[in-house]
């Protein structure tokens, strides 16, 4: 399981790798920092769209990549 975990952390690492910076930035802070859209927003220097535009090619992206590397 925890070699697994790992394989998981790996596809996601390389996933995000793969994204234009603007998705990248986005899906981090949405994700791991746990940001609200509005604050993204603000630290972006986007409109709310705009940075629910990237959140949702991003997250589209990887989740293409993940399904590419788990086949």
């Amino acid at each position: 399981q925890k070699a697994m975990h790992n394989e998981l952390i790996e596809q996601l690492a390389s996933g995000l790798t793969q994204l234009l910076e603007g998705e990248r930035t986005a899906i981090m802070l949405k994700h791991l920092q746990g940001w609200p859209l509005s604050q993204i927003s603000k630290h972006m220097g986007r409109s709310p769209d705009a940075v629910a535009g990237l959140l949702k090619r991003g997250q589209e992206k990887l989740r293409s990549h993940m399904q590419t590397d788990a086949e």
